[in-house]
Parts: C-alpha cells; sequence; structure tokens
C-alpha cells in the first residue's frame, strides 16, 4: 500500500469517531479568533489569555458578559456563536478544510520573480469526555505536501503526503484542575501578535502539563521531551528536556501578576529534582555545578483599563549581578502590548506591541541547551538579537466581517540562537543590535468574512516589504509584495 493510501486510511477512521464534548480549547482553533478580539476588548476575561482554556470558564464568561448593556450586536452575535459552538453537551466532530495560495513579487533591479504556491490543508479535531476522562486528537494531512526543510520541521514528505499530529492528548479534570498526558501546544502570555516566553510559532510538544485553580492563585507545571526526533542516533544518552512553572497571582479583577521558571537540561532520563512541579529550579541547578539553562519571566497585566488592555512581560535569561564580570552581557528580554477599543466605538480596535529581545538572549555555550525546538525559537519569532514594533487597526463591519492595517518595523542583528557568548568571548558587551543589522518595514491589510452560515470563511492579507540588509548582507535591498488567502471550510 502506497502513502496516499495509508494516510488516507488513517484519516477516515478519525473521520468517523465519534465526539460527545468539548473540554479545552487552544490557540488557533475554530472559534480562537472571535474569544481573542471578546477579551482585547475587555468583554471576557481569560486570565491573562493562558491557553488551553477550559470550556467551563469560557461559558461562565459568555454567560456573564450576555448580561451587559453596552454591546452591539455585533458582539452579542459572537457571543451566542461562542455558546453555540462550545455550549453544547453533545457536539459532532469537527472537520477543517483549508487552500492556501501565496503570491510573492520580488522586485530586484529590473528583474521580477514570481513564486506561487498551493496547499491543501485538512485537519481534524477530535475531543470526547466522559465523567472526569476526556482525550483529544488534532490530525494534520498536507496533500499535496513540498517538503521544504525537515531539518526545521518534524513533518517528511511520503509519496506527496505530509501528515502529523498536534495536540493529541488523554486528561483527567475537575473544577479546579486538569492534568494532561501527550503532545501539547500551551500559550503563556498576553502579546496579541506573538509571546515571548511560548511562541505562537512553536510546534506542539511532548510531556506533562498541569494546572491547579486555588481562585486567587493558579499554579502551572509543564514538563517536555526537546530533543527531536528526527535524530539518526537512537542511542545517544544526552537527551535534552524542559521543565517550567508558573504561579499567577489576582492583586484584583483586573490586575494579575505571574512569575515563570524554566530549566533546560541534558541527561539521559529526566531528573527527577526538575521533575517536581514546585521546587525552586534556580537553587537545585546552582547547587549542582552544572551549566543547565535557567529562564525567569515576570508578568504584569492590567484589564479594562479605561478600555486599554495592557501587559508588560520581563524576559531574564541571564542577569549579571556580579560587577567583576560587567563585560558580559545581561541576557534580557521585555514584550509591551497594549489594546484599546473605546466604549462608544465598540467596531473599532487599536492594538500596539513592542518586543527587544537583547544580543545572546536565548543562546548557550551547549547549542542543545538554547531556547529552541527543532531550530525554531521558543521565544518571540525571531528569536533573539533584535527587536519588532507593531501597531495594527480593525474595523468590524457587522458579525462576520472584518478588516484591519497594520504598520510593522523589525531591527534583526546578525546572531542567531545557535550563537553563543561563550563561544566568541567578546572583551566587551556586544552592541545591540549587533553586527549587520537587517530592517524590515511592513505594510499591511487583511480581511477576514464568513459565509453561508459561517460554514465558509476567507483570509486575505496583501502587504509590502522593505528589506534593507537582507539576510545581514550590507547593502543588500529587496522589495517584496506578498499575498497570501486562505479558504476554509467548517464542517
Amino acid at each position: 500500500m502506497d502513502g496516499k493510501k495509508i494516510f488516507l486510511s488513517i484519516f477516515i477512521i478519525l473521520f468517523c469517531v465519534k465526539i460527545f464534548s468539548f473540554e479545552l480549547i487552544f490557540d488557533n482553533e475554530y472559534g480562537s479568533q472571535i474569544i481573542e478580539e471578546l477579551y482585547q476588548k475587555n468583554i471576557i476575561d481569560l486570565d491573562g489569555r493562558t491557553y488551553p482554556l477550559r470550556v467551563d470558564q469560557l461559558l461562565k464568561d459568555l454567560r456573564s458578559a450576555k448580561k451587559r448593556s453596552d454591546l452591539s450586536k455585533e458582539e452579542i452575535f459572537m457571543i451566542e456563536k461562542l455558546l453555540s459552538i462550545y455550549g453544547k453537551k453533545s457536539s459532532k466532530y469537527r472537520y477543517h478544510f483549508d487552500i492556501y495560495n501565496q503570491s510573492d513579487f520580488n522586485l530586484v533591479l529590473d528583474s521580477t520573480n514570481f513564486k506561487d504556491s498551493l496547499i491543501t490543508y485538512t485537519n481534524l479535531l477530535i475531543k470526547n469526555s466522559k465523567k472526569n476522562l476526556f482525550y483529544n486528537i488534532s490530525f494534520d494531512l498536507f496533500f499535496p505536501f513540498v517538503e521544504r526543510d525537515s531539518f526545521y520541521y518534524r513533518m517528511k514528505d511520503w509519496e506527496k503526503t505530509g501528515s502529523d499530529f498536534n495536540n493529541t492528548f488523554l486528561g483527567v479534570f475537575s473544577k479546579d484542575y486538569y492534568l494532561i498526558f501527550g503532545r501539547i501546544k500551551p500559550v503563556w502570555g498576553g502579546g496579541f501578535y506573538d509571546n515571548i516566553y511560548f511562541s505562537k510559532d512553536l510546534l506542539s510538544l511532548d510531556g506533562i502539563l498541569f494546572e491547579y485553580d486555588f481562585k486567587k492563585l493558579k499554579f502551572f507545571y509543564f514538563t517536555v521531551y526537546l530533543t527531536p526526533y528526527y535524530l539518526k542516533d537512537k542511542k545517544r544518552t544526552d537527551n535534552t528536556y524542559m521543565s517550567t512553572h508558573r504561579l499567577q497571582y489576582f492583586i484584583s479583577k483586573n490586575i494579575n501578576f505571574s512569575f515563570k521558571e524554566m530549566i533546560i537540561y541534558q541527561s539521559n532520563l529526566p531528573q527527577p529534582p526538575y521533575l517536581n512541579p514546585i521546587i525552586f529550579y534556580y537553587i537545585i541547578q546552582n547547587n549542582s555545578f552544572s551549566d543547565d539553562n535557567i529562564i525567569w519571566s515576570f508578568d504584569l497585566t492590567f484589564e479594562d483599563l479605561f478600555g486599554f488592555k495592557i501587559y508588560n512581560e520581563l524576559f531574564i535569561d541571564d542577569y549579571q549581578y556580579q560587577p567583576e564580570f560587567s563585560y558580559v552581557p545581561n541576557k534580557l528580554g521585555y514584550l509591551f502590548s497594549l489594546t484599546y477599543s473605546p466604549k462608544n466605538l465598540r467596531k473599532i480596535l487599536f492594538g500596539l506591541e513592542y518586543c527587544r529581545i537583547n544580543t545572546y538572549t536565548g543562546t548557550h555555550e551547549f547549542d542543545r541547551l538554547n531556547y529552541s525546538y527543532y531550530r525554531r525559537p521558543i521565544s518571540y519569532f525571531f528569536g533573539t538579537d533584535g527587536d519588532f514594533l507593531l501597531f495594527k487597526f480593525d474595523y468590524r463591519f457587522n458579525e462576520t466581517i472584518k478588516s484591519g492595517y497594520n504598520i510593522s518595523f523589525l531591527r534583526k542583528g546578525s546572531r542567531d540562537l545557535f550563537d553563543s557568548w561563550e563561544s566568541e568571548m567578546p572583551l566587551t558587551s556586544p552592541p545591540f543590535p549587533s553586527g549587520r543589522v537587517e530592517t524590515t518595514l511592513k505594510n499591511g491589510i487583511n480581511f477576514y468574512g464568513e459565509f453561508f452560515k459561517e460554514r465558509i470563511f476567507l483570509n486575505l492579507d496583501i502587504s509590502d516589504l522593505y528589506i534593507k540588509n537582507y539576510q545581514n548582507i550590507v547593502g543588500e535591498e529587496r522589495n517584496i509584495f506578498e499575498i497570501k488567502f486562505k479558504i476554509g471550510v467548517n464542517l
């Protein structure tokens, strides 16, 4: 049997599985775009936008929001739509089908290069719960599939077909906690474009995720296996693991504060101290005289502050508190995100986001311990040695159609996550951004619409990019006109 038939058989089997209810919601699932918009407008409270979301908590927020008298008919429609999606006691499977088409026009001197790619993508979400047990299966099938770079992504071409599992796990839950085992993609942060602790572009991770709600306090624990599966030597014992925990404190209804700590380490097996969810990793790592990678993060969120939502995060990979080593760089990152929706103009949403990640932040003397997974940054999309400023404006015409404009500026230095201060050993603290700096100015408009009783949706993005010092080569310039569209079907 060839690859096409095998993948088709797997898809048909999964397609026939019956589903009973939705218990957890992950970022980028059907309906999450509406959830995000209602959150940014301070209509519902998602505790700092932490995914995965519990359906029971979302339904409670939605039913409370319905009682407000200041909502527009479009916002009431969106609330009712989410209630219809997630409020059913018995729901059928969700089958999602996308068609992507991307066209790039690169204007270089007098020549014009045209690239056109068409990818069909299918996604089947299967979710089931019974009493306190639940499972989730998310299966992707790409046909035809063009292998771009398997070194960066775990999917491989097989008979022109590619497939992978995303959020796929078993779990138990109650009104105060949930515990899940399997392939999971969490979001811990309040950035609307991306997050500095776990990037939106991050692949799903294999491990254990736990959350407990103490009302004023929320505790999260996540431990995963980071070694890529494509390694040829399966017997090597220097496996890479990551453990992280987060404590969130609600100072008031509108203000909350979080502390996050992470350890990335190499070992033949997971180490018991780092599997301990409530131990302080920094002390364990310091006393072990090891070079494990410790990361801290502090964030502060202000909700519904005169229509504003403000998020701040300080990301600490390494801070030099010993003055005799002042030439060693402080490996820090900072994220500021702000959204605003005027109470008398509810159709409008403004957003501003800035992220800076210092030179060498996320890097490590041993590249197996840097802040990456399948050579993709775990942190904000550009990884390290750069900063990014974005302004956006969104306008919702009616219940199902909205459009927007955004402008962004990216500075990216010449270092990446596989460089390190330890290997270069400069005599002074490095500049920011370092070396030959690539700059990208991007203007773009976008359109999103749902049609035929919200079964068909269209997402269109048109952008113009001007890049100086392209790929960090002095004098290289690129002018790219980019068109992307996605047509989706939800059944």
